[in-house]
């Protein structure tokens, strides 16, 4: 009998146990302002990058996750707690720039070149450095760059997620003449 009521305990204790799964995004580089659109519009005149991460839901509920931004040398920025979370609502997608708010026309008026969607606008944006002096509150370091990686974390299973991210790269020739490049890569399955 005793037998029987450990095994009856391990089962009820393993059901309520929910683990965590997360998606990492290995490097992001993203140097261009808000509403540039892609590809980037000609008044802009600006060479850059612009880096857009993708998340889809594969889940029938809201996903609450969270996010967390390292500099190149690894350093922990934030955001942090409670200002790290965003959700995906059931089984639909967002994408959202990592360095810039950047709202499209369904959020705001006039941002019609903006590449972040409704839910996309909700993700926190990496910590940046307003200037050269100033450093990221939390952390205590200057770092005004805008590019770095990513980890998002959920509590559920590795696949309830699927992720890519996507760079898209913008230089004015000489000529006064434009060439827009891309790359983009699916992000494996979290842990």
């Amino acid at each position: 009998m005793r037998k029987l009521s450990f095994a009856a305990l391990v089962v009820l204790v393993g059901t309520g146990v929910a683990f965590a799964a997360s998606l990492a995004v290995p490097w992001f580089s993203d140097s261009l302002p808000a509403n540039v659109g892609v590809p980037v519009a000609p008044a802009v005149g600006k060479s850059g990058s612009m880096n857009l991460i993708y998340l889809k839901s594969n889940v029938d509920t809201t996903l609450v996750c969270y996010i967390t931004y390292y500099n190149a040398d690894g350093v922990m920025l934030g955001p942090f707690p409670p200002n790290n979370s965003f959700t995906i609502a059931p089984r639909s997608a967002l994408a959202f720039r990592p360095c810039a708010y950047d709202p499209d026309s369904t959020v705001q008026n006039g941002g019609v070149r903006g590449q972040e969607g409704g839910q996309g606008v909700k993700v926190p944006d990496r910590p940046i450095s307003p200037n050269d002096t100033t450093p990221i509150p939390g952390v205590g370091i200057v770092d005004t760059k805008r590019n770095g990686s990513c980890t998002i974390e959920w509590i559920g299973g590795p696949n309830d997620v699927q992720g890519a991210n996507v760079n898209f790269i913008t230089v004015f020739n000489t000529d006064g003449s434009r060439t827009t490049l891309s790359y983009g890569h699916l992000l494996p399955p979290g842990l």
